[in-house]
This record gives C-alpha cells, structure tokens and sequence, in this order.
C-alpha cells in the first residue's frame, strides 16, 4: 500500500465508510489500536496477513479492493510459501495460474490456498480459465500426460473450496471441483484405473451437490453412464443414463438434452430394447435440432448431429442392423475433426465390429489398424486395449493374411 496524497481517500477507508464502519468501531472489531487503523489506511503501515484477512471478511471486500494486491509476502516467506502451495497442488497448477493471469494472479492463488478465506473473484476467474484449458489439453495430450494437472488442479481448488467463505464463491469453486473431479474420473477410466474411477466419481458427486447444478450433475453422471457401457453393464448404464436424463431435465440445454437421451439409447441397445432404443435415439434427434450452442454452458462439449449419428451407428450396430449402422458410422466419422483422436478410434473400431459381423475379415482388419493406430497417438490405454479385445474374436482366422498384417502392425506399436 503507498502513502496517498492528503485528503484523498484510499480503498481501505472508502471501504469502512462505504460499510458505515466508525474507525473506533473497526480497531475495535480487528483488536487493534485507532492509530494503528489510521496508518493502514494511509499506507503508512502494512496489515499483517492475518489482519488484511479479517478486513476483507468484516467488509466484505475482496483483497484487491482493499489495496492489498502487492507485496502481501515479503521475499523469504513467499519463497517458503509458493514451495508449500505448489507441493500441495502441484506444479503444473502453479504453471498455468501463471500463464494465464500472470505474477500478480499467482500471488493471489497463493495466497488464497495459504488462507482460504481470502479468495476472490478475479482467482476464481482464472480457476475457472485453467479448468477450460484442461477441457481443451485433452484433444491434445494423453491421459497420461493430463491426469496429473488435472488432479493437482482439483487438489488446489478442494482446499479453497474448504475455506471460502463467500456462498457464491463457494459455489462456484465447487462446480469447478465437481467438473474436475468428473475429468479426472474419465481420464483413470482410460487409464483403465478402476478404483480411482470410482473415487474421483464420488468426489464429483460430493463437489456438484455442494454447487447446486443440477445440469453439471446430469453430464457426470452421462460420462459415468458410458463408463458402466464400457464396462459391459448395460442395465446399469441404463439406470445412469435415466437419472441423468431427470436430473437435466429441467436445467441443461437441448444439446445437453440430446447427448444424454443419446447415452440412454445406446444403453438400451446393449439390452437389445429396440423399441425404447429408437424411441430414445427420436428423443435425442428432436433435442438436437432445437440446440443453440451459445446457450451451451462451457463444460458441454460440441455434441451436434455428426456425434449423434456416432452414437446411433453403435446402436444399429448392437441391434443387428448392420447396413444402417456402416452407413451411418462412416458419415459420422466424415463430420469428426481429425484432431479428435479419441474419438475416430472408437468410430473406426465400430466399424470394425460391424465388418467383423459382415465376416468381411480383410475390412475389419484395416479398420481395427487404423482405430489402435489412433489409439496410440491419443495415448489412450482403454482405446488399444478394445482393439485388444477385438483381435481376440479373429482367432478362427489366424492363418489369414489380414490378420497376420493386423497382429505385425500392433506388435510394432507396442
């Protein structure tokens, strides 16, 4: 805080009589003497952290409003300090608060992990900002390679999370560590780490309950539906995928609305209910043409009519309608940003099992080779091992030619 001119008022004393706050009234309130209140309002002095803390509470200001934006730490115990936070939440936390709001915004962070009560506005904008770009690194990076800043990330924000004393702050911190912890959920899932799945769901429940967002609670639970798919548990995938459905019936947007009735469809084509099948995957169509993308909230990702048509090919694929179904798959994987390297491998492996249905070896072949190529290149452990799994249903045709190809070229990816 810098001494100010004589007369003008700084944020702290604009703050106390904004607030109606005599300054008798606040030394007393803070345990501190009127002349000691006179010289932190004059920038004459520095309020020791624990009492710039107790300011923002009792005036409700957030530190920067205050005037407390720079030299909160002196040199040696910033240094202490930022080596305790970053092991806490890891480094590469630290890195993008960093890159995305600069020293000034990793002072805050810092701050506010230390003492969680000071959190603010402006260092949940940026949460919310490294949140979106973990969103956007996995089209980019491999579950390996993100699934430690994402869980550093989620470890950062549960410990404000724990401190913050604003309610809408609160509920902003938890939406962020219920998506989070959703994320990181779905990157142990493709890990093929089933008991850390399972834990990082349940915190994402824990995290969305305390948000109040029915919405992001109904994509969760859409993404955990397509685990217990993954899983071979139709029936509770089912299950999933109806409660979600009835948790956004209300709050999420048509495309959100349209994913999820999707998600339902194909879980019922697992249980081989083609009426309900269909009847979902109309559901889904219809929600799909009244979708608005800018009225998406920013964790629903561009599901559109090239990902349903992805979703209905696995259906008719499950259901047997294999002409349908190829058509279908191949135009949804005509519509699929090359990039999207996850999901062009679980098309192309569709694919497959629809030639391998047909008995059309030499097909399925090439297409379980192209699925596990990008497989690879997405660093996607659950995405090779299904091609995996797919080559052990050629066993019947070892000796020919395609399937050696196949088992050489998976071999010299390994």
């Amino acid at each position: 805080m810098e001494p100010v001119e004589p007369g003008a008022l700084t944020p702290l004393q604009a703050a106390r009589l904004d607030k109606g706050w005599k300054a008798a009234k606040l030394a007393a309130e803070l345990g501190v003497s009127e002349t000691t209140l006179s010289r932190w309002e004059h920038g004459r002095q520095q309020p020791t952290l624990g009492h710039q803390q107790r300011l923002c509470e009792v005036l409700d200001k957030d530190p920067v409003e205050l005037g407390f934006q720079e030299d909160i730490l002196d040199v040696g115990t910033r240094r202490e300090f930022m080596r305790q936070v970053t092991a806490l939440v890891g480094t590469t936390t630290m890195e993008a608060v960093l890159d995305i709001g600069g020293p000034d915004e990793l002072d805050r962070f810092s701050l506010a992990v230390g003492r969680p009560t000071r959190v603010d506005r402006a260092t949940v904008q940026h949460l919310e900002a490294v949140t979106a770009t973990h969103r956007q690194l996995y089209h980019h990076l491999s579950s390996l390679e993100l699934v430690d800043p994402v869980t550093g990330h989620l470890r950062g924000v549960t410990r404000l999370l724990r401190g913050a004393q604003h309610r809408l702050l609160r509920r902003r911190l938890a939406a962020i560590a219920g998506e989070t912890a959703g994320h990181a959920a779905w990157l142990f899932h493709d890990l093929g780490d089933q008991k850390l799945t399972e834990r990082y769901y349940a915190d994402a429940a824990i995290a969305i309950r305390k948000a109040g967002d029915p919405a992001l609670d109904a994509y969760v639970r859409g993404f955990k539906s397509l685990v217990r798919a993954s899983d071979g548990e139709p029936t509770t995938a089912l299950a999933l995928a109806r409660a979600a459905r009835q948790a956004g019936a209300r709050s999420a947007t048509a495309t959100t609305r349209a994913w999820l009735a999707g998600l339902e469809a194909q879980a019922l084509a697992g249980l081989h209910d083609n009426k309900a099948c269909f009847v979902a995957l109309r559901q889904a169509e219809t929600a799909i043409g009244q979708a608005r993308p800018d009225e998406d909230p920013p964790w629903m990702y561009s599901f559109d009519e090239g990902r349903l048509a992805a979703l209905a090919g696995i259906c008719y694929r499950q259901l047997g309608k294999l002409t349908a179904a190829e058509r279908t798959l191949q135009e949804a994987l005509e519509a699929l940003d090359a990039s999207r390297t996850r999901r062009r491998s679980e098309a192309l492996l569709e694919l497959a099992l629809v030639q391998l249905e047909k008995e059309d070896i030499d097909e399925a072949c090439r297409f379980a080779t192209q699925s596990y190529e990008a497989a690879v290149e997405a660093g996607s452990v659950l995405g090779q091992r299904r091609v995996g799994a797919f080559r052990s249903r050629l066993d019947r045709w070892s000796d020919a030619e395609a399937v050696r190809r196949l088992d050489e070229r998976l071999a010299g990816l390994l």
